[in-house]
């Protein structure tokens, strides 16, 4: 595994998105939380550049991004307050070495957002909020950001969907992430209703999942992989637990494998088997970060193609598959 790293002023983060519009580079925006600070990094033949930086009033909540009508792409931000602002790359601006702009389309609400990920076509976004509920927002270039729909999730409302992810080749069924489980849900109606749901220790709570096909992965504080088959509801197929039993901090994926990541600093990328019932891969390659132990990864995300891991001091890890 390949890491290009890069120091940004975004220390003690809050989330890292990655994000492809069609070009050859990837983005990374990186956010300080509640100081509203984002930082703009580009991927590019191995290399990581800085771009540049925007504070955001009223902190940043979530960042996502989604592709638009005219086939470019957008930054979605959802603010502190609950509004929601849209960021995008201007060509003209990028002379002036200021690329990354806000525009002046909102979308006005009151309720941050926890979790998103692609609705039913490119220009749509399924929204995981904070009271529990869910929505769909879709973004075009020439009329901004709306709010298309909103639902009620069955048996949400003490704790909010914490990561979204679409079934595959069924745009009414989404996997949700909870405490220590993981809900498949039927979008259809005034209200989300639960189908299936997969079971872990209430006592190690998740940290992240990736579902792909038949497969559900999930990392967790307690520093376990655990691995469901979606055609089998229930307890899991395999798990494997880190030795000292040392935690998670993410899972993602990456092209034809996963990675996780770790508070130790360590990332490790784990090629996939191409049978769920086999349990998991054995071949894995670990790469530990230098001074780990005074930085630790407290934020990982993935387009697919690339991977960028954020330390507590504000520092980018980078890699492609």
């Amino acid at each position: 595994m390949s890491l290009a790293s890069l120091a940004t002023n975004c220390e003690s983060p809050r989330q890292v998105h990655v994000a492809s519009f069609g070009a050859q580079s990837s983005t990374i925006a990186v956010s300080q939380g509640s100081t509203g600070r984002l930082c703009f990094l580009e991927r590019h033949d191995a290399e990581v550049a800085p771009v540049n930086e925007l504070e955001v009033p009223r902190g940043v909540a979530l960042v996502s991004s989604i592709a638009t009508s005219d086939g470019d792409g957008r930054f979605v931000i959802s603010l502190g307050n609950g509004n929601v602002k849209l960021i995008a790359k201007d060509d003209v601006a990028h002379r002036n070495n200021v690329p990354f702009v806000m525009l002046p389309y909102v979308l006005r609400d009151d309720v941050p957002w926890v979790a998103t990920c692609r609705g039913g076509s490119h220009q749509t976004l399924t929204v995981s909020r904070q009271d529990g509920c869910v929505a769909l927002v879709r973004v075009d270039s020439d009329r901004g950001i709306t709010t298309s729909s909103k639902a009620k999730v069955e048996n949400a409302a003490s704790q909010p969907l914490s990561q979204l992810h679409p079934a595959t080749g069924d745009e009414n069924t989404y996997f949700a992430r909870l405490h220590h489980t993981v809900l498949s849900y039927d979008s259809r109606g005034p209200v989300w209703k639960a189908s299936s749901i997969w079971r872990w220790d209430p006592f190690d709570p998740l940290v992240g999942t990736v579902v792909e096909g038949v497969a559900i992965l999930a990392a967790t504080e307690g520093g376990a992989l655990v691995l469901w088959d979606a055609r089998k509801p229930g307890l899991p197929t395999a798990q494997l637990s880190r030795p000292q039993k040392l935690s998670y901090s993410a899972v993602v994926s990456l092209g034809p494998a996963f990675i996780t990541s770790s508070f130790d600093g360590q990332l490790t990328s784990w090629r996939r088997g191409n049978d769920v019932t086999q349990g998991f891969p054995l071949r894995s390659t670990q790469y530990q970060l230098p001074n780990s132990l005074d930085t630790p990864i407290v934020c990982l995300g993935s387009d697919g193609s690339t991977a960028a891991a954020v330390t507590e001091r504000g520092v980018v890890y980078a890699t492609s598959h």
